[in-house]
């Protein structure tokens, strides 16, 4: 923040920018698919004994559709988003990622894709 935007007390003279990258975007979009909500197991709430060893793992993840509820929740404050590597948008996370930019340019956002 410089100077004069302080003693105007401005926020923010610039658009806020959010760069997103698609190879990370992919990869938590796998990450989903292995540790995302899942119903627990009658098994896995029994109670392991000392001499038993450990109990199993437990992975507290979210599901696809939250990552993208998330993302959107972000998108809001934002006025420009700047997409690089956009060459993993294939499949399914292309389809959800244009829903996604859909929806902020809806709201007036600008978009920047590099590949």
């Amino acid at each position: 923040m410089n100077r004069r935007d302080f003693l105007l007390l401005r926020k923010d003279a610039q658009p806020r920018e959010l760069e997103l990258a698609c190879d990370r975007l992919y990869m938590q979009c796998l990450d989903t698919q292995v540790t995302g909500p899942q119903l627990e197991d009658p098994v896995d709430t029994v109670e392991t004994s000392a001499g038993e060893g450990e109990p199993p793992a437990r992975f507290i993840g979210r599901s696809r559709a939250q990552l993208f509820e998330a993302l959107d929740r972000e998108l809001r404050e934002v006025a420009v988003l700047k997409i690089v590597n956009g060459r993993w948008m294939v499949g399914d996370l292309r389809q959800d990622l244009d829903r996604l930019i859909e929806g902020f340019r809806a709201r007036g956002g600008r978009v920047e894709i590099q590949t």
